[in-house]
């Protein structure tokens, strides 16, 4: 399920608040196509995880907001996700 879709489901108001812009310029560094960016912002905001697959390469990023707002991530495996994502 990508971000988009994601979103759909969860509630429309944001609960994890942090700097959009830094988030955005830390997304095009983590090479997170622009299109995509949007998407994964409104996640941040909404649920305060977000799930970008690579299928081509075979790996995920998933991000999250931290207590101290500000938003990182890590690049997993796709082998490592849980099946439902």
């Amino acid at each position: 399920m990508d971000c988009a879709e994601l979103v759909r489901y969860a509630s429309t108001e944001e609960a994890f608040f942090f700097d959009q812009e830094q988030a955005r310029r830390y997304l095009r560094m983590c090479g997170i196509p622009q299109e995509d960016i949007p998407a994964v912002l409104k996640a941040l905001s909404r649920i305060g995880k977000a799930v970008v697959k690579e299928p081509e390469k075979g790996k995920a990023w998933v991000f999250r907001v931290w207590p101290n707002e500000t938003v990182r991530g890590k690049r997993i495996t796709i082998e490592q996700m849980a099946p439902e994502m």
